[in-house]
């Protein structure tokens, strides 16, 4: 053997992730775990991760998502140490909240959900046909002249003026909301012509009907681009929907807090419990909507009437499971877990109900 490789088979390797010292023997470092090379990764060694990474059965998420499906074990295993083996709870409560809301967006997209739709689906047609009626008396006028001896063609062109103005109504609402003290607010309308609303800007609006107060402003503005864009506020809203519910979670873990108060649990295993469920919750509406979402791809578009007891079902499974959860994480009897069920289930209607018009109210605001 060469003096030269004898020096470079002798010389110490460290690891190039953390700079631990590596052993003679072995291809991963003992202190990080990484593997051992040059840097130079060869493409059969790049794909071999990659279809490993995706198709392992055995790594964290499957385990997670196989173990979630018995109500509680997960909240179980975690405070009795055993977390290694699983996604952490926020982890897997936003990858399912991003998978539900994913999938809730395909099956309204093409429904095109305007959740502030007034119900007058042609305002904006309606504006531009104010304008091609003040272009049309420009034109009448120059016309006229033409055929003063011809009564005839006088009338049909009076008719066809008094046709088109039938087609549209010449103003729209928009309004504001004013404090009345004692949380007391009152609503309050402006009629504005539909041709304004649609050739100008929500600021050039504001000023033209002369609304005053920087609050009273800002709404108007918002309600008028809403009006102009309804369909894509709606997507804004859907896109805010998981933060919402993410910070429904302390509220939620409050709540549990405060009925098992005699339980001395801390703030937080309340906290992953909530995590979990809903985990749960959007795995099994993800599973519905993706169905959904399949027959119709399929040519085997199911009506509403089909629908509904699928979200039922649903709902059904969900707070079953929710109610065997209570009782196996914090070990009461049936009818302790059922009337706390109960109350955390009226608690949660308020919770959410209160969230939901907040985002709204937010989502308005800065839209």
């Amino acid at each position: 053997m060469s003096l030269e490789k004898k020096t470079a088979e002798d010389q110490s390797r460290y690891c190039p992730n953390c700079h631990y010292p590596l052993a003679k023997f072995g291809e991963h470092c003992s202190n990080c775990g990484q593997k051992f090379t040059d840097g130079r990764v060869p493409i059969w060694i790049f794909l071999h991760d990659l279809f490993e990474a995706i198709f392992n059965v055995d790594s964290k998420i499957f385990q997670t998502i196989f173990s979630l499906f018995r109500p509680g074990k997960l909240t179980n295993d975690y405070f009795k140490g055993r977390q290694k083996r699983y996604a952490t709870p926020l982890r897997l409560f936003l990858i399912l909240a991003v998978l539900h809301f994913a999938a809730l967006s395909l099956i309204i997209a093409e429904d095109d959900i305007n959740v502030f739709d007034s119900g007058d689906t042609n305002e904006e047609k309606d504006a531009y046909y104010d304008l091609f009626l003040a272009d049309f008396d420009t034109i009448k006028a120059d016309v006229y002249p033409l055929f003063q001896n011809q009564k005839s063609v006088i009338a049909a062109i009076d008719t066809l003026e008094v046709r088109l103005d039938e087609l549209t109504q010449d103003s729209t609402t928009a309004g504001y909301l004013e404090y009345q003290g004692q949380f007391n607010f009152e609503g309050q309308s402006i009629e504005m012509a539909k041709v304004d609303v649609y050739t100008k800007t929500p600021r050039e609006l504001v000023d033209m009907y002369g609304v005053e107060g920087f609050w009273h402003r800002l709404q108007v503005q918002q309600v008028i681009r809403i009006k102009k864009d309804g369909s894509s506020f709606s997507s804004f809203v859907l896109g805010k929907l998981i933060w919402m519910v993410a910070l429904m979670m302390p509220a939620l873990a409050f709540t549990l807090k405060i009925l098992y108060i005699r339980r001395k649990k801390y703030f937080v295993e309340h906290l992953v419990f909530s995590f979990h469920y809903h985990a749960f919750a959007f795995l099994i509406f993800t599973m519905i909507f993706l169905a959904i979402k399949g027959f119709d791809m399929i040519g085997q578009e199911m009506s509403e009437d089909e629908i509904a007891p699928c979200i039922g079902v649903g709902m059904l499974v969900v707070m079953i499971y929710n109610f065997i959860a209570m009782r196996r994480v914090y070990n009461q009897g049936f009818f302790k877990t059922f009337i706390k069920y109960n109350v955390l289930n009226f608690s949660y209607i308020f919770i959410f109900t209160l969230f939901l018009v907040l985002t709204l109210a937010v989502s308005i605001l800065i839209f």
